[in-house]
């Protein structure tokens, strides 16, 4: 098996084009300020952006409010799931979903 490390352009403009090409309307349409920031790091509850920037991230959506952008134990444990299985949908058994309902 190859790996193929995938190159990330952090240029705005070329973020944006990407966009506007390859994303649903729904997910294009919503902009939330005025002028776009891109986010290239997170630790804990701060976020720098492309221009080394820091900023407190107030937003706390998805599993960042309960532990932070890129916890060292939340990175590992989806390390080591990655490694075993990626993802199992709901319409077959697996137990950590039954677990985690639980």
């Amino acid at each position: 098996m190859t790996e193929h490390a995938l190159h990330t352009d952090w240029d705005f403009d070329a973020t944006a084009a990407r966009r506007d090409q390859y994303y649903a309307a729904s997910l294009t349409r919503f902009t939330p300020f005025r002028d776009p920031i891109v986010f290239q790091k997170g630790q804990g509850q701060y976020l720098w952006d492309t221009d080394g920037a820091k900023y407190t991230d107030l937003l706390g959506m998805n599993v960042c409010i309960s532990v932070g952008h890129s916890h060292p134990r939340v990175v590992s444990a989806a390390m080591a799931q990655a490694q075993e299985l990626t993802h199992c949908t709901t319409m077959f058994c697996h137990p950590t979903p039954a677990h985690l309902a639980e």
